[in-house]
């Protein structure tokens, strides 16, 4: 198991366990990454890019690390299935949004919230597993 595998699942796991706790808004984080290191597991293992050529690929486009593993796993997810890439374009940027709500403003997460979040990870992953690996 890939490292990026590993995290991915203590990040489920961790997101699951802060909501039953309390914190929501910490859960979203861990939700977030979850899918965010699944997305670097298929990179690294799948697709058989290296970090070297990812990291200058960041260099070249000028693009950051998320939205780069973001438009390499559409990129795949594109050519497997186009339902599948087009809710996969709508979904994880509105994931996105709900993590930056929760990291970067005062806005506080509600119960509810962290408990979509947390699902909307598991649907985001549970898409490129099955499509990509």
């Amino acid at each position: 198991m890939s490292n990026y595998l590993n995290k991915s699942k203590q990040n489920l796991n961790a997101g699951d366990i802060l909501i039953r706790s309390g914190f929501p808004n910490s859960s979203v984080h861990c939700s977030y990454y979850a899918a965010v290191q699944y997305m670097f597991h298929l990179i690294f293992t799948k697709f058989g890019k290296t970090k070297d050529e990812f990291n200058a690929e960041l260099s070249f486009y000028k693009k950051g690390t998320h939205v780069w593993a973001e438009k390499l796993v559409c990129d795949e997810l594109e050519k497997i299935s186009f339902q599948e890439y087009k809710w996969f374009k709508k979904n994880f940027p509105e994931f996105k949004d709900i993590r930056v709500k929760s990291d970067y403003t005062e806005e506080l997460i509600d119960k509810q919230k962290g408990i979509e979040a947390l699902e909307k990870s598991r649907l985001l992953i549970e898409t490129l597993k099955s499509n990509l690996g």
